[in-house]
């Protein structure tokens, strides 16, 4: 869903709505707030590629004055293998999160700071 979502605004613009609106959803349910960072990050990427509304793909047409069918023609087989494997990437970091999350648990021997609304600086909890 997020894949869809993100495919029509643009990347940026996208990325502050998507987590302004999914940032309190994902802490009442328990989520890792740098796990929904990577996955938002990783939804807009494809979105990004696909092909007739990707932003990515209409700039580099405009970029390299390729037509957008002409791009199409030539990139649609590479394309789908690309987003077929980015997919499966989003999916493995999706469902077992300690693939995104070994690094922030290396370096901060927790995982990354999660504060409540209520909460301040102070009282804030590693979970």
């Amino acid at each position: 869903m997020l894949i869809f979502t993100s495919a029509l605004p643009e990347g940026g613009e996208a990325l502050i709505i998507l987590t302004l609106l999914l940032v309190p959803l994902t802490q009442s349910l328990g989520i890792n707030p740098v796990l929904l960072g990577i996955v938002n990050v990783q939804n807009l990427t494809i979105a990004g590629v696909m092909p007739a509304i990707g932003t990515l793909m209409n700039t580099t047409c405009f970029i390299t004055g390729v037509s957008i069918a002409d791009f199409n023609k030539k990139a649609i087989p590479l394309l789908i293998i690309i987003i077929i494997i980015m997919i499966v990437a989003l999916l493995m970091v999706t469902l077992i999160p300690i693939i995104s999350l070994w690094l922030p648990k290396l370096v901060y021997g927790e995982a990354p700071l999660v504060m409540s609304p209520s909460m301040d600086v102070e009282h804030a909890k590693f979970v």
